[in-house]
């Protein structure tokens, strides 16, 4: 015989939390037979022991769904559920025949094609009403009705009859049957099970509240960092969290699971400098319980609070000046978008008060357009303001004496010295770029290439020496501007090196610097400079004071 009915698939409920607060269940499955029209559930609490009952549809009239189906119910409000508590919880599903003028839905006329075995009577019978069959059958269960109507049970085939077992001892295997059958049967008689029901294997799910997660976003220098602060009323752990950055799209995720109750995640600044985002948190616990969490937007709209009036100039020495007003007090994170997209952290203004504001830029470079952005969280929302585009043309070339200070965050920072700036006749020379690579010479036609893993530049600069200091004291006596090069170019330490042509590097001073005297008399009085550098450290993780 084969079987219409089959076992429910995608049991949304199986391993899944419940809703400890409003004690509601929503139970769905795929329907995996003909037309499922009927289903009970027997839950039961596993710290007490208690079970409770509930079938489905609730005022007794048959929905029928079909093979491929989604079949939904919500039992509930369920009082008997306790906050914390595992329930375990087992199906039992029934079908009909599919609606038709012959057989309507409702009748209750069952689709008795389920196989539940055979046997044979195990002793005479006294009357037709009951029958002796195999102990412990556990597949057989009472009728299942609904106002009086049948909603199905188990049959007890035998010979060419079929009749309803209303009850089975599994214990002394005494059937009671609904209706009587032509004789009484004898020991030894075969005979066959089947229903319209299956019993689905239980499974377990949680009562639970929600977990709550307290949200917090601040600016630093790696990007938009957004903490999080979990818990849970029964105290069941966190599983792992996520965090996206919504807008239009998607742009970035991070995951890691965490069985602890403080996490955060820090987004690059260039995935979160638009307007019209904010940060999504979907936090899972140890039960598989997942909720979804949201900060503020992020803002460029001028409100309380807020930034505007950003502007940016090449300062007639060595760097950029950017200019901002704010309404209110607090830190204020400055980064410079090259004409490729590519942001780079200037710097925190820390403790600042509302007014106007100016930062230094020192790593930014002639020949090149500039977008500076102005970053504040204030009040849990990330207010962001753009200047317009700024071209940097000024062609002149420098030097700035660096510092060391106190790296963070993997950058070096310095603060600037003094710096001279080199006006006409000069010459950056070929500037070369050091890769370490060299070559083995192996029995093969062709050498093997061996990786030096290098990559920094190095150069020489010439210019005429014609410069003004970083206090725009104009130098005009030959020897005081010679020896106060000398004193400069010999100092230990590094230097920041710019030209006119966009090269910004923080180098060291190789070789010996030299100076040439002019001795014709078109040259009468002039100095030559020359020095040789090489490139030490990563500009775009350098951070200069």
């Amino acid at each position: 015989m084969r079987s219409s009915l089959r076992t429910p698939t995608e049991i949304s409920l199986a391993n899944a939390v419940g809703d400890a607060v409003h004690k509601n269940i929503g139970l769905s499955f795929r329907v995996n037979c003909d037309s499922l029209s009927w289903v009970v559930v027997v839950y039961r609490d596993n710290e007490t022991g208690e079970q409770f009952g509930w079938y489905y549809p609730k005022g007794g009239e048959m929905l029928a769904r079909h093979n491929g189906e989604i079949w939904r119910g919500t039992f509930g409000p369920n009082d008997w559920m306790t906050a914390g508590h595992d329930y375990t919880a087992q199906m039992t599903i029934f079908q009909n025949y599919p609606q038709s003028v012959e057989k309507p839905l409702n009748t209750g006329e069952g689709k008795y094609d389920v196989y539940m075995g055979a046997g044979k009577i195990q002793q005479d019978s006294s009357g037709t009403t009951e029958a002796y069959l195999d102990k412990d059958i556990t597949s057989i269960r009472n009728p299942e009705r609904f106002d009086g109507r049948l909603i199905g049970g188990c049959m007890l085939k035998t010979g060419t009859e079929t009749v309803l077992i209303e009850s089975y001892n599994r214990y002394t295997g005494k059937a009671v049957l609904a209706s009587g059958l032509s004789s009484a049967p004898k020991a030894g008689d075969e005979y066959k099970l089947i229903s319209n029901y299956i019993d689905c294997e239980p499974f377990v799910f949680y009562c639970r509240s929600d977990p709550e997660c307290e949200l917090t976003v601040k600016r630093t220098e790696e990007g938009l960092t957004v903490s999080g602060i979990y818990s849970q009323a029964e105290e069941v752990a966190m599983q792992s969290y996520q965090f996206t950055l919504m807008g239009s799209t998607v742009e970035l995720e991070k995951s890691g699971k965490k069985f602890t109750y403080t996490f955060e995640h820090t987004f690059p600044f260039n995935d979160c400098k638009r307007a019209g985002k904010r940060v999504k948190c979907i936090v899972t616990t140890q039960d598989n319980f997942s909720k979804e969490f949201y900060t503020g937007y992020i803002s460029e709209e001028i409100s309380e609070g807020g930034i505007t009036n950003v502007t940016a100039v090449q300062h007639e020495t060595a760097y950029a000046v950017i200019r901002f007003e704010t309404a209110s007090s607090g830190t204020f994170s400055i980064f410079r978008e090259d004409e490729n997209g590519n942001d780079v952290f200037i710097k925190n203004i820390t403790n600042a008060h509302s007014g106007v504001h100016y930062a230094q830029d020192y790593t930014a470079g002639s020949n090149q357009t500039y977008i500076y952005t102005v970053c504040a969280c204030i009040d849990g929302a990330v207010y962001c303001a753009r200047s317009e585009p700024v071209r940097f043309t000024d062609g002149r070339s420098c030097l700035v004496k660096l510092t060391d200070k106190t790296d963070v965050l993997g950058r070096r920072r310095f603060g600037a010295g003094k710096a001279f700036v080199f006006e006409c006749d000069t010459d950056n020379g070929a500037i070369s770029t050091v890769l370490g690579n060299t070559y083995d010479l192996t029995n093969s036609p062709t050498p093997k290439l061996i990786s030096g893993g290098n990559k920094f530049d190095t150069g020489t600069f010439t210019a005429v020496l014609e410069t003004i200091d970083s206090t725009g004291l104009m130098l005009t006596s030959g020897y005081a501007r010679i020896r106060a090069w000398t004193d400069f170019i010999s100092q230990p330490g590094l230097f920041l090196y710019k030209n006119g042509d966009g090269d910004v590097k923080v180098v060291a001073i190789t070789g010996n610097p030299s100076r040439t005297y002019g001795a014709d008399a078109a040259s009468l009085g002039i100095t030559g400079i020359s020095y040789e550098w090489t490139e030490v450290t990563d500009i775009g993780m350098t951070i200069i004071e």
